[in-house]
């Protein structure tokens, strides 16, 4: 089985040159990428499978081109959906195509925020859009599908950001970190180092601390690796491992 992975990767079904699609995971655990028309899925090789119609396809054309930077995916109660990444539209795989559901506008406003389900909802804290990186949390209410804020009478507020490194453990979502420098500023390196969860029990944030300096952290706009409650950034040389419980 490794080996057919291995080959696999050579031999990709999408060109280098191809930059409008997404790579996931399945509902099932599997391999996928995701282009406009139809899907590759992969079990013993890749296999591909179009679309019903052309709606997908049609929506994206109104919207953004399908690629990392314009949308992510996430799985909630066993559904895949498309989501642009900055909260906006989203999109759910239904009867072999994806569905846009939102009432809502391409508006980016939490870019680069953390992404995660709560109470079987998904949810956004942080991000930047409209000049501004924002503090607070929202959710995408499928009852109404429009996306909501969260709403808090926290005593303490954390600046805002984007790019946080961010786990949810039970009620609690925790963050370290994050960026708050634009892209070709002068200041585009500059990051936080505190360290503060969200109790969605008490609805407040809670400040822990900052983290030891010593320590090497990594921002990106994808999720890190998470094994138990721990997360996981891989450097060139070592492997940093973040407890947040601890």
């Amino acid at each position: 089985m490794p080996l057919n992975i291995l080959l696999s990767q050579l031999n990709l079904p999408v060109k280098d040159s191809v930059q409008n699609f997404l790579f996931a995971k399945s509902t099932l655990d599997t391999p996928i990428i995701i282009t406009k028309n139809g899907m590759f899925e992969y079990l013993s090789e890749w296999e591909y499978t179009p679309f019903t119609d052309n709606s997908f396809k049609k929506e994206l054309d109104n919207l953004d081109q399908l690629n990392h930077a314009n949308f992510f995916t996430i799985i909630n109660s066993k559904e895949l959906y498309i989501i642009s990444n900055g909260a906006g539209p989203v999109f759910v795989f239904k009867d072999n195509t994806f569905k846009r559901i939102d009432n809502t506008s391409l508006h980016k406003n939490q870019f680069g925020g953390a992404r995660f389900i709560y109470n079987n909802k998904i949810h956004i804290y942080g991000g930047y859009g409209f000049w501004s990186f924002k503090s607070f949390i929202t959710f995408f209410d499928e009852n109404i599908n429009q996306w909501d804020l969260v709403y808090n009478e926290s005593k303490y507020t954390p600046p805002g950001r984007w790019k946080p490194i961010y786990t949810l453990i039970n009620d609690k979502l925790y963050v370290l970190g994050g960026r708050s420098g634009l892209a070709g500023s002068v200041d585009q390196d500059e990051s936080f180092s505190d360290v503060f969860y969200f109790d969605f029990t008490d609805k407040e944030f809670v400040n822990v601390g900052k983290l030891n300096p010593k320590i090497r952290t990594s921002y990106s706009l994808f999720s890190h690796p998470k094994i138990e409650d721990n997360i996981l950034i891989l450097n060139n040389t070592y492997l940093t491992k973040i407890d947040f419980k601890n």
